[in-house]
């Protein structure tokens, strides 16, 4: 089973379309070297290498059961190929020089295949003085305050009863601890309560991109991009930054 391809951006800057088009992976360019036939032994090491990784860090990675049983399954896979073989598989469908390199056309610096503005899952801004929400709006306009403490203590209440500290109060309650029961050990991948309520209610995307480059947390870990997200991409912007969310599918 693969993660999903579905993912949300904010873009920084007066021109979102212009800083995303980019990343397009629907974008052809000059041909270029994407494998090295001699590198072959090492990348298969380094696939081998990452996958073990994600499947030792499932807990901050916040990977599920069948994930990992999926990686492992990879992984077992991989390591049953020869340098070889590995590297006919991972080349399938792309050209060749004469010393065997893969050549590629397509965008390596790709991050999307599709993308829109954000309507069906992203989390929209809540804008200040305003009982209003956008997928953009300048950064003055935005109310952060609510988006990083939404819910707050709905959330700390679900992990009292998950952990069946209190008893539930009313019929919300009740639901709240029903819901929490239904889902197992899903509590047990956070550390402390802290860690929890942080993860549902601070404001986050999957990816953040401006005129530098593109940040997101592939390889990171989740909660360590969570909790520092304010900080590292909005603490530091003008009143007068543009912020657009949208929503796109992978490039593969």
């Amino acid at each position: 089973m693969k993660a999903s391809k579905f993912f949300t951006v904010l873009v920084i800057g007066d021109n979102p379309e212009e800083i995303l088009e980019k990343y397009d992976g629907n974008k052809k360019v000059n041909p270029y070297i994407k494998y090295y036939f001699k590198d072959a032994k090492t990348l298969q090491k380094n696939a081998i290498k990452l996958m073990e990784k994600m499947i030792d860090s499932q807990d901050k990675a916040q990977l599920s059961d069948t994930v990992v049983d999926y990686l492992k399954e990879r992984v077992k896979a991989i390591k049953g190929l020869s340098d070889f073989e590995y590297y006919n598989v991972i080349t399938d469908g792309l050209e060749y020089d004469e010393d065997g390199n893969a050549i590629s056309y397509s965008n390596p610096d790709a991050k999307w295949k599709k993308r829109s503005l954000g309507q069906n899952f992203c989390v929209p801004f809540k804008l200040l003085n305003e009982d209003k929400q956008t997928v953009q709006a300048l950064n003055k306009e935005i109310d952060w305050e609510y988006l990083n403490n939404a819910n707050r203590k709905l959330y700390e209440v679900a992990w009292k009863l998950g952990h069946n500290e209190v008893e539930p109060q009313n019929d919300e309650e009740k639901r709240i601890q029903m819901n929490m029961s239904a889902q197992g050990n899903y509590l047990s991948r956070f550390e402390n309560m802290e860690q929890y309520i942080t993860y549902n209610t601070l404001y986050w995307t999957n990816a953040v991109v401006d005129e530098t480059g593109w940040y997101d947390f592939d390889g990171k870990d989740m909660y360590e991009w969570i909790s520092g997200y304010y900080k590292n991409f909005i603490e530091k912007l003008g009143p007068d930054a543009k912020l657009t969310i949208y929503e796109c599918t992978k490039a593969e």
